[in-house]
């Protein structure tokens, strides 16, 4: 995946739903697909940079800094 992680981001026409939300989270590609094609498996790092940190990265936001504002 050639920086296929640090490129891509979850897009949606408004919201994205809690489940579908939770559905890519738990999604683990096929071992079939690992072996058979080199795919490599989505690890939480690559989700979380999918979910929200590629977007952040692109507006110029800090991920520590944002998360520390949404926590408080």
């Amino acid at each position: 995946m050639r920086g296929g992680q640090d490129r891509l981001r979850l897009r949606g026409p408004i919201f994205h739903p809690r489940w579908a939300l939770e559905a890519f989270w738990n999604f683990k590609i096929p071992e079939d697909l690992v072996e058979g094609y080199g795919y490599p498996q989505l690890t939480e790092q690559a989700k979380r940079k999918i979910l929200g940190e590629n977007l952040l990265r692109l507006h110029g936001m800090d991920v520590e800094e944002t998360r520390r504002r949404l926590a408080a």
